[in-house]
């Protein structure tokens, strides 16, 4: 239950903060102490614990109902609605500059999640970007960001911006 609640609160929090700066972030102090709480109990659970461990990542957390325009207007091949625990604790990373503690905690419980689990290390390493977000600060430095077909980054410098 705790990743299914996890779940709910980071999915609330990137629809509330879509489209804002990575430093903009705003997360109430509330917010903060209930995701970093539930991040810590999960990490703390999987050191070492490798029944834990397969918990997580067998564990389904579904995506939010109200996202669902996005996953009926997107093709099928371009997104990926099936996930896990372990894609909601890597998520959590992603909310660094609204919480700091929140991303320390996140890499402990990642390495605790990963230590000595080849299953939960494979399921990692699997993962690939499903999209590349070109803000307009790296427009203004005539950065544009690609994915090629495997998935990997490619970075293209804009010759005319320059």
């Amino acid at each position: 239950n705790a990743l299914l609640a996890l779940g709910v609160i980071v999915d609330r929090l990137e629809i509330e903060n879509r489209g804002v700066k990575a430093r903009e972030l705003v997360i109430s102090q509330n917010d903060q102490h209930y995701i970093t709480g539930l991040v810590r109990l999960i990490g703390n659970l999987c050191h070492r614990c490798k029944p834990n461990q397969d918990l997580v990542r067998e564990t389904f957390v579904p995506a939010p109902a109200n996202e669902q325009h996005i996953i009926e207007t997107t093709p099928k091949s371009d997104i990926k609605t099936e996930r896990n625990g372990l894609h909601v604790i890597l998520s959590c990373t992603s909310f660094s500059y609204g919480c700091f503690t929140l991303r320390e905690w996140g890499i402990v419980a990642i390495r605790n999640i990963l230590e000595g689990n080849i299953s939960n290390q494979d399921e990692v390493a699997k993962l690939e970007a499903q999209q590349v977000i070109n803000t307009p600060e790296l427009e203004k430095f005539g950065i544009n960001l690609n994915l090629d077909k495997k998935g990997k980054v490619v970075v293209n410098r804009n010759n005319q911006d320059l």
